[in-house]
């Protein structure tokens, strides 16, 4: 474990492998982080909302039981397998000073945020997190998630109209001049055309590269900011 100081907050990065990727997490963890402070100058004291943030592995050992058993009657409801990730982004960026919410399927027991349960295709975000704005949303492969998938084909909603109404939830919660975070796959998934539809222009493309004993890894990273529109 190490730690990095990005913009006068600490970060503490871990650099054991993913059993699945085989790739330590680094970049791919904390880019997004890297980004908030890149674009606004801090983390400290800013308003964040993660999108399908994660709720938790029911495999793992600081995880509840009764979570997993959540996660499993999900599973049932929207017929298909349900995977489950760690918060590591919400948890790091509430580490470094940050008002972080974060919005998933089932409740997180243990965390250092705001968590609010919630269905993204069915629901609005402002539904799920009313009277709430924010300086920064991010997304961290939510667009791409196989979940995402499964459960708007349980609803039997085009994908196309389930990723235009999260953008527009998404510019609904931001404050003016806020920044929509997305990283390769979902910015791919969603298309400019739909971001641009939704009243976001974008910023910046970020590339954020550390090496790890003999490796390079290298995390693109895509910032949009919300237009303000005429009244």
């Amino acid at each position: 474990m190490t730690e990095k100081t990005y913009g006068g907050s600490k970060i503490k990065i871990n650099h054991q492998k993913n059993t699945k990727m085989e790739t330590p997490m680094k970049i791919s963890d904390i880019a997004e982080i890297c980004a908030v402070n890149e674009v606004v100058g801090r983390i400290k004291g800013i308003k964040i909302l993660e999108i399908g943030c994660g709720c938790g592995s029911p495999d793992n050992p600081i995880s509840k039981s009764n979570r997993g058993e959540r996660l499993r009657e999900k599973s049932r409801q929207y017929s298909c397998c349900l995977g489950a990730y760690e918060p590591v982004i919400a948890i790091k960026l509430s580490e470094a000073g940050a008002d972080v919410t974060g919005i998933d399927l089932i409740e997180v027991p243990e965390k250092n945020y705001r968590h609010c349960v919630g269905d993204l295709v069915v629901q609005t975000i402002p539904e799920i997190v009313p009277n709430k704005k924010f300086d920064v949303v991010i997304s961290h492969s939510f667009f791409e998630s196989p979940e995402l998938y499964e459960i708007a084909k349980h609803y039997r909603i085009e994908m196309k109209k389930v990723y235009k109404k999260i953008c527009k939830g998404v510019y609904d919660v931001l404050l003016d001049r806020g920044i929509f975070i997305l990283n390769p796959p979902d910015n791919d998934a969603v298309g400019k055309k739909i971001l641009k539809e939704c009243g976001f222009y974008l910023s910046k493309e970020l590339c954020f590269t550390e090496q790890y004993e003999d490796r390079v890894y290298k995390h693109d990273t895509f910032v949009w900011k919300k237009c303000l529109r005429d009244i």
